[in-house]
């Protein structure tokens, strides 16, 4: 275990069905096993490309867009929404895609333990839980320690792209990030990437649609680890 280690999600057990299960038990080659030794990336996809991780990914669409605007990349996909795992296993096989591969386990633990030294490209972490009240805020995702994480498994001059609607987590991820020594802001300066920096890969998803519906803003942070 991690010390001192705060889980940034709350998993509720909800109950499958029999075809969520039957998806689960066909599909399962798709899916990657936690492991707490590293696991050699090329013994995984058949083809050898450079390799992205996505931490939280939801119900998938964005993921599956983006695996198909990108081909010539390999992704690995991490999360512990068991419907959101589903439902991006029927997406694979509706797109006859064999560049995803899915990771049903606590991101930390996978940055911590699964993956040699910069194996990683990019890492993408689109609209992590921004646990907005104050006394909850200690369970967010992005702190001191995962950047150190995602520093380890990111290869020199791979990238960091998180997006938010949170202002007050982006100006908390914004800060932190700004003072590491490892990192170069994308957008050239001390403050949030204007909208034309926007990669041309990041889809809008369901989610974003409704934050935009409520007039909210998108902060995309993209940062270059020199």
């Amino acid at each position: 275990m991690l010390k001192n280690y705060i889980c940034s999600f709350v998993k509720r057990s909800r109950k499958l069905s029999l075809n969520q299960k039957k998806i689960f038990f066909l599909e399962k080659k798709n899916i990657l096993p936690y492991s707490n030794k590293n696991i050699n990336l090329n013994n995984i996809f058949t083809k050898k490309k450079k390799n992205i991780l996505e931490i939280g990914f939801g119900k998938g669409e964005a993921s599956i867009k983006i695996a198909k605007f990108m081909p010539e990349k390999n992704f690995i996909c991490v999360d512990t929404y068991e419907k959101g795992i589903i439902n991006l296993l029927k997406l694979i096989k509706k797109n006859f895609l064999s560049n995803i591969k899915i990771i049903n386990y606590d991101a930390i633990y996978v940055l911590y333990n699964m993956f040699k030294f910069f194996s990683f490209f990019g890492i993408h972490i689109f609209f992590p839980d921004p646990w907005p009240k104050k006394k909850h805020k200690k369970r967010r995702f992005i702190n001191k320690f995962s950047i150190k994480l995602i520093i380890l498994n990111l290869k020199k001059k791979g990238y960091l792209h998180i997006v938010t609607d949170c202002e007050d987590y982006a100006n908390y991820m914004l800060k932190i990030l700004n003072k590491n020594i490892y990192f170069k802001n994308f957008s050239k300066e001390k403050s949030f990437i204007k909208e034309e920096f926007k990669p041309k890969y990041r889809f809008i998803t369901s989610y974003e649609k409704k934050a935009l519906n409520f007039k909210r803003k998108i902060f995309d942070l993209i940062f270059i680890k020199k």
